[in-house]
């Protein structure tokens, strides 16, 4: 932060020769010879001024904010001085107040970029991405080509989910970029034209990684290009030479058998762990990607082996209890379930393992009393509440209809068609070949409910492309209006989480093929989740086996229950339930896949 020259003159001539005198020392280095003369005029609008400089360089920041605060109430109309306030109050996260200030600077002195500048990063902080869009535009008119306000602009703009502003805003700053600037320009760059034009984006990323060698963190998004672009074999010899660099990366050795997972390749699967240094945490993913794979035997003795090596812990105990529950060993299970919630009282997946495995051995009101304990601590536990509910239908208690309002809080919307569509099967038309795009040839991740299909990886809603914000706009209105239309209870888990505002968690993509299904799960991320239809089989209109119809309140464990709801799928519905809802598919026998569009909603 600069102190800048032209101090004004007061009436008194002596102070003012005084803090010129404190500047000098400043500016020699001699901050203590500064103090000095500073402290000394409490009373001072410039010495004050300068003394939170002083103090913003010591970085003692709420310190330089009384002083600063101070100076412009003594002298209100010193643009520096607000400029300046702003600054130290945007750096300590009052952005509100920052804001305040430098729309004050610039009122005063509409000719201060470094205030624009700063105003534009408290905007964004804040959520104002209109407003600091305008301001940076605002401060590169005068500043053209700074490289750290360009990439904050193209971030704002990715924010708003306009990736082709983002694009030109990027690749107008490239030609006069230093080297450094330059790699992060085609950095930000590649991920403004991942969608769009993935060839160029991964030559940036390239150019960018040959500019800048210290960004090895770019890896995981090159091999995402690559298999954006279908190129698995490049990017499976990728995923090698960064094992061959960094054995016991984790995330590495996660991403990298995730990927031989989808492509099929039993061969290859789990090898890397065997190539790895023998290490815990290595040992647990192993053994979790067995588990998740169906090799239950084999990963209830890696487990085991890991608690051996290395003690028990809460990943071992659930290790070994699931995979006793998916052989079938329910008995045991418990057992091995109820030691480890006296071990680690305070852990709810635990406790919700263990009401889980009650349920399946035919104790609902163990289990009940079990999550009673969870959700007196945490009563927004998603996976706890559907357990609880499961619980609650076991016992023919009518507390379940009340949590998961099976009638009305699951509800569908027909949307009518985006602006320039006479119908919904024509937006359909024009929307499949974008998703078919995004949708990998490749199998299921390991970890999604989906079986028999893919599933694609990124926040469709927030993809920026045109027909996807048509459909979010369509989408937005029908969430608005099913939050609106939620009594009021304060005391129930759901209903006491509405209120006007709301913002996405996720979106994405299913895709099922034949014979494929969701398995009955939960969201324990989310508030309210959905499904919307777009491409449907013939299957979906058999309304005896009801193929393909979503369904809910069946427990993604055996506790005898049939489900309590199904819907049947139709183009162009939406169907919103609480995130803590079990749901799931029934499997249908079609050549024609079934496509639907999910996302997660938050309060605002």
């Amino acid at each position: 932060m600069e102190y800048r020259r032209g101090l004004p003159v007061t009436a008194d001539n002596m102070s003012a020769f005084s803090v010129q005198n404190a500047f000098a020392l400043f500016q020699r280095g001699d901050t203590a010879g500064a103090e000095e003369i500073l402290m000394g005029m409490p009373d001072d609008a410039s010495a004050l001024h300068l003394l939170g400089v002083v103090r913003v360089h010591q970085q003692k920041l709420v310190e330089a904010a009384e002083l600063l605060a101070r100076s412009v109430a003594l002298r209100p109309g010193e643009a520096q001085a607000h400029m300046n306030l702003g600054k130290v109050l945007g750096t300590l996260g009052r952005h509100d107040e920052a804001i305040a200030a430098l729309q004050e600077a610039l009122s005063l002195s509409p000719s201060l970029p470094e205030a624009r500048l700063a105003l534009a990063r408290s905007q964004q902080a804040t959520g104002q991405l209109e407003e600091a869009i305008l301001s940076y535009r605002a401060f590169l008119s005068a500043r053209p080509g700074h490289g750290a306000a360009v990439l904050a602009l193209a971030d704002a703009l990715m924010a708003m989910r306009r990736p082709q502003e983002a694009e030109a805003v990027l690749s107008s700053a490239l030609p006069a970029a230093d080297k450094k600037t330059s790699a992060s320009l085609k950095i930000a760059l590649a991920r403004a034209m991942r969608r769009t034009k993935p060839v160029d984006a991964l030559a940036h990323i390239d150019h960018a990684l040959a500019q800048d060698t210290s960004r090895t963190e770019l890896g995981y998004f090159r091999i995402a290009l690559l298999e954006d672009l279908h190129r698995y074999d490049d990017a499976r010899a990728e995923y090698r030479d960064m094992l061959e660099q960094d054995p016991a990366n984790a995330e590495l050795h996660r991403s990298y058998n995730d990927l031989l997972y989808r492509l099929g390749d039993a061969d290859e699967f789990l090898g890397s762990y065997e190539r790895a240094p023998r290490l815990q945490n290595l040992a647990l993913d192993r053994a979790s990607f067995l588990l998740s794979a169906g090799r239950h035997v084999e990963a209830g003795e890696c487990f085991k082996a890991v608690a051996a090596r290395y003690g028990e812990s809460k990943q071992t105990a659930l290790g070994i209890g699931q995979s006793l529950l998916k052989a079938g060993d329910v008995p045991s299970a418990v057992a091995l379930f109820q030691q480890a919630t006296a071990r680690f009282p305070d852990q709810p997946d635990i406790h919700c393992s263990l009401a889980s495995a009650l349920c399946q051995l035919g104790d609902p009101s163990q289990a009940e009393r079990e999550m009673a304990l969870v959700l007196e601590t945490d009563p927004l536990n998603q996976h706890a509440l559907a357990v609880q509910g499961t619980c609650w239908r076991m016992l023919g208690d009518e507390r379940d209809e009340a949590l998961n309002g099976y009638e009305s809080l699951i509800q569908t919307f027909d949307l009518e068609p985006p602006d320039g569509f006479s119908d919904i099967a024509s937006f359909h038309a024009e929307l499949m070949p974008l998703l078919d795009a995004m949708h990998p040839p490749t199998r299921e991740y390991l970890n999604q409910s989906l079986r028999g299909g893919s599933q694609t990886t990124e926040n469709i809603l927030e993809n920026g492309h045109l027909l996807l914000e048509k459909l979010r706009q369509r989408i937005e209105e029908a969430v608005a209006r099913y939050i609106g239309g939620l009594r009021k209870d304060g005391r129930h888990p759901y209903l006491s989480r509405a209120r006007e505002g709301f913002r996405f968690s996720g979106s994405w993509s299913s895709r099922l093929r034949d014979n494929g299904f969701h398995i009955n799960h939960l969201h324990p991320g989310g508030w309210i989740s959905s499904c919307y239809y777009v491409d449907l089989p013939p299957a979906i209109g058999d309304r005896q086996e009801q193929q393909g119809w979503i369904k809910f309140g069946q427990p993604s464990f055996e506790a005898g229950l049939a489900p309590r709801r199904t819907i049947q799928p139709a183009a162009g519905r939406l169907v919103l339930f609480p995130s803590y809802m079990w749901h799931g598919t029934i499997p249908f026998r079609d050549q024609h896949p079934r496509t639907t569009i999910a996302f997660d909603v938050l309060p605002g």
